[in-house]
């Protein structure tokens, strides 16, 4: 209610949707907000050299270079000098901060947390078992029981046939395969079900051996700085593939789906396939084919760290000597480090799950690889974990390159560091033995302790470093309020905080901090970040437009 001054009624209070109007008034929501303690004097200096040291860079040319550099090479540490704070502070206040870009941004990304709402009741989302046990022949799946599955064949001749005319490629699919290299009479081939009556020999039991590999190319700096680097990302691949040939290969920050293979000498033995934001797969011909394929939106990445949407890209295959049939996905995580993007991690982890579950089939060998842009310490990857087993990781920035599987992990004979071929990330290779001659069935799977004691390991070996080159957070939930018990909280307001990232940074300072709480718009410059040496979760008790908590690596590993 307004109240009277010099005999004038004041105007009435302004609706919060009014205040929303400018980035001051909604960022001065806060002011009813009860405040907390700052930390003492000798706390302040800590981090009082970085508000000193962060001057206006002029160039807005330098603010898009870094955006580069932040989000995609942030953990390159041997080819950039140190980033220093006031660099990206200064990227910062150009690029973020405005209230209605912030709410742009949110209305055009925030449907994908729907996306998987319908497994919200399951505490955990079952997926297909895998199975061995024979099964038809590739000839009479559904795939090609349609009518006239070789049509295509009138006009793209068969090359086997030398007919006049347009020869057919090899695409690697089921169609090539049944049409053109089972043999039969051409006449045959031409009717609307030319395998009814055909009788296909069973695989025989065997070991199948799959080896699949995950690589991050870091397309932007190799390919586009260092004009592919002499080929050192092809070497990495050529050299695995004579020790063991490859079967399936996983890309992420993929530029073109041929030239690695190319530089590798191996694109004539693969098939490839990309997908948007810079996935890209490969699938060796003499051993596979493949049924079908998708992509689908599944996250994106965080207001403060924002290069759009994150996807899984996907294959179904068939494993020609075994009869195994594999959905095999390759997906790259949204930013920020262990956060999950835009839609949390275990909403992001459910959107991922829940395309496999859509997609895949019955009996289907599930294969998934990626840079998740996620630890083991983070909310996601504990999500997948509920249903995949996890059994590998990487060695950058604790482990973010990861494989899982619907195998037990007795079925993992070998696990391989590449090497990085000049990329910021290692090349890492997962070799699987399965055995086709029993009748498995693996409904109830557990994680392999010895391969969760290694994967965990990584976190330790690559523990978060302070400056930004080497900086990973231990765990970031959006959308979420950690407060503090009691007075076991305070507010770092000796230097600005504009991100998640790091009010976490302020967090992983300070052996006393347990939790932190970051409020306010990224880059704005109204935010408040509030550290505690004691939490719990709870609802928001300020007013700011927007919260996030986290844990710092210390505590989010203990708690593995």
């Amino acid at each position: 209610p307004g109240s009277s001054t010099g005999g004038k009624k004041s105007d009435p209070m302004p609706s919060v949707q009014d205040r929303l109007d400018t980035e001051d008034g909604a960022e001065s929501l806060l002011t009813s907000a009860v405040p907390l303690p700052s930390r003492n004097a000798s706390s302040k200096m800590q981090d009082r050299s970085a508000k000193a040291n962060a001057p206006m860079i002029a160039s807005l040319s330098f603010g898009v270079t870094l955006l580069g550099i932040l989000g995609i090479g942030l953990w390159n540490r041997g080819s950039f000098r140190r980033i220093e704070d006031n660099d990206v502070e200064s990227f910062y206040k150009f690029k973020f901060g405005q209230v209605q870009d912030m709410l742009h941004w949110k209305s055009g990304v925030m449907h994908l947390c729907k996306f998987s709402e319908e497994t919200d009741p399951l505490e955990v989302v079952k997926l297909p078992a895998a199975r061995t046990q024979p099964r038809g022949n590739i000839c009479h799946s559904h795939e090609m029981s349609r009518s006239n599955p070789c049509a295509w064949t009138k006009k793209w001749h068969c090359p086997a046939w030398q007919a006049a005319g347009h020869d057919s490629e090899d695409d690697g699919g089921i169609a090539y395969h049944c049409c053109c290299l089972e043999k039969r009479p051409r006449s045959k081939t031409f009717l609307p079900h030319p395998f009814v009556n055909e009788n296909f020999p069973a695989p025989s039991p065997m070991k199948a051996r799959i080896k699949v590999v995950s690589y991050n190319l870091e397309w932007w700096r190799v390919y586009g700085k260092l004009k592919g680097n002499g080929g050192t990302e092809g070497g990495v691949l050529a050299t695995t593939h004579v020790a063991e040939p490859i079967d399936l290969i996983a890309f992420q920050e993929c530029g073109d789906k041929d030239r690695v293979l190319q530089d590798a000498g191996l694109l004539p033995q693969f098939v490839t396939f990309g997908a948007p934001y810079q996935k890209c797969t490969a699938v060796r011909k003499d051993a596979w084919r493949w049924l079908g394929k998708g992509h689908e939106d599944v996250a994106a990445d965080v207001y403060w760290n924002n290069f759009g949407f994150r996807g899984v890209m996907w294959q179904r295959l068939w494993h020609k000597s075994s009869g195994l049939r594999v959905f095999f996905a390759n997906f790259h995580g949204p930013l920020a480090i262990n956060s999950g993007g835009c839609c949390g991690g275990k909403r992001s982890a459910r959107n991922l799950l829940r395309v496999i579950q859509k997609h895949s089939q019955p009996g289907d060998v599930i294969i998934l690889l990626g840079d998740f842009n996620a630890n083991s310490a983070s909310q996601m990857v504990k999500e997948l974990r509920k249903s995949l087993v996890h059994v590998q990781s990487g060695k950058i920035l604790g482990g973010i390159d990861h494989c899982f599987v619907n195998l037990p992990g007795s079925t993992v004979v070998a696990m391989q560091d590449l090497g990085s071929g000049g990329s910021d990330h290692h090349a890492v290779a997962t070799v699987f033995e399965i055995d086709t001659a029993g009748q498995n069935d693996w409904t109830e799977l557990e994680q392999n302790s010895q391969l969760s004691a290694s994967i965990i390991g990584e976190l330790h070996a690559d523990f978060p470093k302070d400056d930004w080159g080497g900086f990973w957070c231990g765990l970031e939930e959006i959308e979420a309020s950690y407060n503090p018990v009691g007075q076991h909280g305070w507010v770092v307001d000796w230097v600005k905080v504009p991100t998640t990232d790091w009010c976490c940074r302020h967090c992983q300072r300070q052996k006393d901090c347990k939790a932190f709480r970051f409020e306010g718009i990224s880059g704005s410059n109204h935010t408040r970040c509030t550290l505690m040496s004691q939490y719990e979760k709870g609802v928001a008790n300020s007013s700011y437009l927007t919260v996030a908590s986290g844990l710092p690596a210390s505590v989010a590993i203990q708690e593995l």
